[in-house]
């Protein structure tokens, strides 16, 4: 969302799932490791945490088809490199919506396992409140996932 609204080269975007926070996507233990890992790092000892959904296709995608091609393309992240953690955890779709002034279409995937309906759906309101007087922006929300 920041380069959508601070690059002047970008005219529009397609926001599939956009997720308001990481904050508001991680469990409380979750974050807490994070955190505690992130201090590791300023130690000067890199940290590689495996993503927790590197190897579960079949819980990512919604689509048993899309979950196997998806697996033999090896698509998925394996890990997070933990020494972005504060500017992850600064990032927030809401907070940058109202910078955006280009044409946006924020696709909503109702059955989405990686991240929350609500935490899209927050964001999508905000893009639409605040780029209705920018021409082409649309909110749809499909029934799918991932795949």
């Amino acid at each position: 969302m920041r380069a959508l609204a601070e690059d002047p080269t970008i005219e529009a975007a397609v926001l599939a799932a956009p997720m308001d926070t990481v904050r508001a996507e991680l469990k409380g233990v979750e974050f807490a490791g994070y955190r505690a890992l992130y201090q590791v790092t300023r130690l000067g000892l890199p940290v590689k945490v495996p993503y927790k959904y590197a190897s579960n296709y079949k819980f990512l995608y919604h689509d048993p088809e899309a979950a196997k091609r998806a697996k033999a393309k090896d698509v998925l992240q394996k890990n997070v490199d933990v020494s972005n953690y504060p500017a992850f955890m600064a990032m927030s779709g809401v907070r940058e919506a109202p910078r955006v002034k280009r044409p946006v279409l924020v696709i909503l995937a109702q059955h989405d396992r990686a991240v929350r309906n609500a935490s899209s759906r927050r964001v999508a309101a905000r893009v639409s409140a605040t780029s209705r007087s920018v021409p082409g922006s649309s909110i749809r929300a499909v029934p799918c996932g991932i795949g």
